[in-house]
């Protein structure tokens, strides 16, 4: 835990605030990311069994009693599938934060079951249990990474979302929407063998935003990353995003975009978008498949992407 604490309360302002809750509230040391726009407070006496972690968006320079936005509470030892948190540790030591889906909000229609049934392509990970017992969890990221910070942030702000969005008691028929995701390396692990990559929703929700800037309609499904929508409603490009550039990813990327457009005419625009530029022979296939490439990075938490406006004219 005291990892997890020096992480996130790293390169932070920190202040005394009242933290309030549903019936009830306490002073608080919180700690303030204004790159991030986030605080987290952590009340590790606040209960025997758990540690509880609050987060918000509120900007502490601003109000001096701030609302929770999401509380991750971790046992203090063993496994508690109670509790909202859970620590999981890999073979190496390595260990990440996860979450079962359990968020309040005091209101019909905001629960555990509403935010999974509302969230499925999250980065919800099968997980082995001691005595042959099974669970699933949304794996946020790995504590001591500099890019968890960032990843938490994403988590909250879904969270917070979530919880601010308007509870439709009809059922009503929508263009598709866009659900920002976790999604990495489709696999099951168990506690020891953790495999995630939890900066693919992040870095699609962030390709959203930039294409939306271009006046772009944008959306996603359970099986395609992004893509964009002309007036008629008719896809106009593609977007696969990996996280690494590894050939399995790379292969992986060609097989989706080829699938997902092979019933479609006139055809769209197909992307795969990677974390650093491929070899020149591995470019020259994917221009062959037509399949342009955009590259990104992050730069103080944001992230930015290289070959993309000149792509999509």
């Amino acid at each position: 835990m005291s990892r997890l604490m020096e992480t996130l309360s790293s390169g932070c302002q920190k202040y005394d605030r009242y933290v309030g809750w549903q019936g009830g509230g306490q002073d608080c040391e919180v700690f303030w990311d204004s790159d991030l726009g986030l605080w987290s407070s952590f009340q590790t006496k606040r209960r025997e069994n758990r540690y509880v972690l609050f987060f918000g968006t509120e900007d502490p320079n601003l109000k001096k009693s701030l609302s929770i936005s999401c509380e991750i509470n971790p046992p203090k030892s063993g496994i508690n599938l109670r509790c909202a948190g859970s620590l999981l540790m890999d073979e190496n030591g390595n260990v990440f934060l996860a979450h079962n889906g359990k968020v309040g909000g005091g209101r019909k229609g905001i629960g555990k079951s509403a935010f999974i049934v509302a969230h499925p392509n999250e980065n919800w990970r099968p997980v082995d249990l001691p005595g042959g017992r099974h669970t699933e969890l949304l794996v946020i990221g790995r504590i001591d990474k500099p890019e968890f910070k960032r990843q938490i942030a994403y988590f909250v702000r879904r969270v917070d979302a979530f919880k601010s969005r308007e509870i439709k008691t009809q059922p009503v028929i929508e263009e598709p929407a866009f659900t920002p995701e976790f999604a990495g390396v489709r696999r099951a692990y168990s506690v020891g063998t953790i495999e995630a990559q939890c900066n693919h929703g992040p870095v699609t929700s962030a390709l959203k935003e930039e294409l939306e800037a271009q006046n772009l309609r944008c959306t996603n499904d359970r099986f395609r990353d992004l893509y964009t929508l002309s007036d008629q409603g008719r896809i106009t490009a593609l977007f696969e995003v990996k996280t690494d550039c590894t050939p399995y990813s790379i292969y992986t990327a060609i097989g989706q975009l080829l699938i997902h457009t092979i019933d479609i005419e006139p055809k769209p625009k197909r992307f795969i978008v990677l974390p650093e530029e491929v070899s020149s022979g591995a470019r020259s296939m994917l221009q062959k498949l037509e399949i342009r490439v955009v590259t990104y990075s992050w730069h103080k938490n944001e992230v930015t992407f290289k070959g993309l406006s000149d792509r999509l004219g």
